[in-house]
């Protein structure tokens, strides 16, 4: 028997899988009658989004994750006067395209180290890049802060100040179980640089700030990015695939 990996992306109006490969339909076959299989067992004229047609095609509307799977046709005919049996296989992946949010490290100077104002500083920077991208439908995640003492006498440092965060798209969210839509997933990936862009602007400004009563300056330079995908749960990479989505989940 053959067999075809088929490639198709989540919510898509429809997949058809053809029985009649050319090389039956050059044999001239007769009687041909046709039996589909799939994940969900045999797939009859009653089955819910499955269609056989005539031609012995199977069409699946409104395709699901759950729709991946392994999917078989026998094809009965008569060639040259004897009943014969054709198995054709395919092989179906729903794919998605990957959430993206981008890892995020920022340093600044201080003169101390100590708890109630580096909370309150960091309290109001959180807050201003929150305000800054949630037009964006972006958001904050994973904040963590790290202040220890740094002794650069060139550059007058006595302490660090660190930040590490995600910014993400809401899209990524856990909540979210099902993938988001092509249109929303282009979207998610076009608001994350643009969320990025804005938070880099933020930073460059941040020294300009004549009103900085903590006495935190942002060290010139330091915001470091990385973008990182996010997989729904069931679904993971396969980087050897040949798909029109490359790296997709």
């Amino acid at each position: 028997s053959v067999l075809v990996p088929v490639y198709v992306l989540i919510n898509s109006k429809d997949l058809i899988l053809k029985c009649l490969t050319q090389k039956l339909l050059n044999q001239r076959i007769i009687d041909p009658k046709y039996q589909w299989t799939g994940p969900i067992g045999l797939i009859t004229k009653e089955s819910q989004r499955f269609v056989l047609t005539d031609d012995g095609s199977l069409e699946i509307y409104n395709i699901h994750g759950s729709d991946s799977g392994s999917y078989i046709c026998n094809v009965i005919y008569v060639y040259n006067n004897k009943d014969v049996t054709t198995e054709i296989r395919f092989m179906v992946y729903v794919y998605h395209k990957p959430g993206k949010s981008i890892h995020l490290s920022s340093e600044f100077k201080t003169e101390t180290c100590e708890t109630n104002a580096v909370a309150s500083f960091e309290k109001q920077l959180l807050e201003n890049m929150e305000n800054l991208i949630r037009d964006l439908q972006c958001e904050i995640r994973q904040w963590n802060t790290q202040c220890h003492a740094a002794t650069d006498t060139m550059a007058m440092l006595t302490h660090k100040l660190t930040f590490q965060f995600v910014g993400s798209s809401f899209y990524t969210r856990e909540a979210f179980a099902e993938p988001c839509k092509s249109s929303e997933c282009e979207n998610s990936t076009s608001y994350i640089k643009k969320a990025y862009t804005k938070i880099k602007q933020f930073f460059e400004v941040q020294n300009t700030d004549s009103d900085n009563i903590h006495q935190i300056h942002y060290i010139s330079g330091s915001l470091t990015g990385m973008k990182v995908d996010h997989c729904k749960p069931g679904f993971g990479k396969n980087i050897n695939n040949s798909t029109m989505c490359p790296g997709c989940c």
